[in-house]
């Protein structure tokens, strides 16, 4: 019996030591979190569904009928969750939250960068305590150099400021992003929202200052677009009268998919029953300095909200990343209908560091750019380097923001082509024409794009008008006594798509025409291309009278293939001169 008792308790301790294995050993399952778009337009989920939880916190927004929202499951794994979200056929779309991050922190104001740099003398310049250092601003070539090289760098916002009227108009700026805190030096908006704690107040200074970690990299990116300029302090601000209205997005540098709510709320769509109050009035153009890497780019809630945005001729500009990569493999980079800024450095070459490829739409500097962060109450003078596709993208929203200030009615398509043919292209050889690692069609001229835009408004830019309208009497008269024995110049018009731009590489245009009471679009079956596949944006076409006063005419412009989907229209001019006959 003592002998049997003992054998007994031997395997009794087995086999309790064996079950606790198994359920140390065991896959415990995890959460995982979804954004799903259902197919019915009913408002609760299907009881099949009722593993499902949304997300506390998280927003779920109901779209022409169609509920979005935030969910989550439990599950061993994330196939298995996918799987089981899916197999109840209640959505249209199951997409899994990608991590949505910003840069790393900036550097101190006592970051050294190298030798010193001297600015050439430029009339107009503002005050600003640290404006000499902001070479970005002035136009290229004007920067000074550092001892042994010039600066190849500058985007011309000095000239852009001159060149805008005293009274134009605000723009209004809507930055999603992490780390905003009040600053004397930043316009911020008196509204703001906040899509991580859902209420309408986007600072969060109190927890920025308790976790020295986190980046002010909001109030980085809102000084850079919106910073006072001319009174004394900080740094200037790219935009010459712009608010920003400020989102919060991220917490620490971090998120999913909240941006995407963003969006749709600078775009006027309601989130009130959620705890957010609405905007008071749409935003003119929308910051994204942030992302994430995707497989392809892009997700459908994403390229949604985008999309709900532009439609409403808002334009979504986006950094293009800071991972060397392709951009359309970054989030929210790979996406369409967006301006993809990638960044240069001071020599006008891609940065080191800045994500590339066919997606990229144009380019700025990226590197050495001051900005503020918290407010250093003992120095409001107090501003940080900063580098990245971040710091990149806001020059060129600042850019738009000017343009928005000084001309009315301009879509998001006229905005971008604009925006792109009037960059300055690199040099022969920069890294930036590697046909593998393309920075966009250039880098940012912003008084050349202000300029072409105004020109644009007035029917001045992009028209058809007679060969010889711009010449005087007497050269219009040699021209047909010379000329019209072989050509019939008379009857020649002058085809100008962009009287600002240059030949580019990789660009291309094509134009059309359809009778008038037709509707000018790309695929339309009465659409005419009278040009295609075309290089120049200056061409001479033989057309009558009759054909400019029965036709409409436009044109789009293609960046290596990819051609715009909207129709620009032309202004013509069919008068000849008086001269011909």
């Amino acid at each position: 019996m003592v002998c049997g008792e003992y054998k007994m308790k031997k395997l009794l301790k087995v086999i309790i030591a064996t079950l606790t294995l198994s359920t140390c050993t065991a896959v415990i399952a995890e959460e995982f979190e979804f954004v799903v778009k259902q197919k019915q337009s009913a408002i609760q989920l299907a009881k099949s569904t009722s593993n499902i939880q949304k997300v506390k916190g998280k927003r779920s927004v109901v779209i022409d009928g169609f509920k979005i929202s935030n969910v989550s499951i439990n599950a061993n794994t994330m196939k298995e969750a996918l799987e089981k979200i899916k197999s109840s056929g209640d959505f249209e779309y199951v997409e899994p939250v990608v991590l949505i991050q910003t840069p790393k922190p900036a550097k101190a104001s006592s970051y050294e960068r190298g030798n010193s740099v001297s600015s050439s003398s430029t009339s107009g310049k503002p005050n600003d305590t640290h404006f000499n250092e902001q070479r970005e601003y002035l136009s290229a070539f004007s920067s000074g150099n550092n001892g042994w090289i010039d600066f190849n760098t500058g985007h011309d916002f000095l000239s852009a400021w001159a060149n805008m009227s005293d009274d134009a108009k605000l723009a209004r700026v809507g930055v999603a992003d992490s780390g905003f805190a009040p600053h004397p030096d930043i316009r911020f908006a008196t509204e703001s929202s906040d899509f991580v704690d859902m209420d309408n107040d986007a600072m969060n200074e109190v927890w920025m200052r308790d976790n020295p970690g986190c980046s002010p990299h909001g109030n980085g990116v809102s000084s850079t677009i919106s910073a006072v300029t001319n009174n004394n302090m900080g740094i200037a601000g790219a935009g010459k009268n712009v608010d920003v209205v400020a989102s919060r997005v991220l917490n620490c540098g971090a998120g999913g998919s909240q941006f995407a709510d963003s969006v749709y709320w600078f775009a006027g769509l309601s989130y009130a029953d959620q705890g957010i109050a609405d905007i008071s009035e749409p935003v003119d153009v929308i910051n994204l300095s942030l992302g994430g890497y995707v497989t392809g780019g892009c997700l459908t809630h994403v390229q949604e909200a985008i999309d709900y945005a532009v439609e409403r001729g808002i334009p979504v500009v986006v950094a293009a990343g800071n991972t060397t990569i392709n951009a359309k493999d970054f989030l929210p980079a790979g996406c369409d209908n967006v301006i993809v800024v990638g960044a240069t450095d001071w020599m006008n070459e891609r940065a080191a560091f800045s994500n590339y490829g066919d997606g990229v739409d144009i380019s700025a500097q990226g590197v050495d750019i001051l900005g503020a962060g918290l407010l250093d109450k003992s120095d409001e003078n107090y501003v940080l380097w900063w580098e990245g596709t971040s710091n990149a993208a806001p020059l060129v929203t600042a850019a738009i923001a000017n343009v928005k200030s000084e001309v009315d009615g301009l879509s998001v398509d006229e905005i971008t082509y604009l925006l792109t043919s009037t960059s300055r292209s690199y040099d022969e050889g920069s890294t930036c024409t590697d046909s593998d690692r393309s920075c966009g069609a250039g880098s940012l001229d912003a008084n050349a794009f202000l300029e072409a835009a105004k020109l644009y408004s007035k029917g001045d830019l992009s028209y058809i008008r007679h060969a010889l309208a711009d010449n005087t009497t007497c050269d219009n008269s040699i021209f047909i006594d010379s000329l019209s024995s072989e050509i019939a110049i008379c009857e020649l018009y002058e085809v100008t798509l962009n009287a600002l731009a240059d030949n580019k590489a990789g660009v291309t245009y094509n134009v059309y025409r359809v009778a008038k009471g037709g509707t000018l679009t790309v695929d339309g079956a009465d659409v005419e291309r009278i040009i295609a596949d075309e290089s120049s944006p200056n061409q001479y076409l033989p057309l009558t009278v009759e054909e400019l006063t029965n036709f409409n005419y436009g044109f789009t412009t293609c960046d290596n293939g990819v051609c715009s989907s909207e129709i620009i229209e032309l202004s013509v001019d069919a008068e000849k001169v008086a001269e011909c006959p």
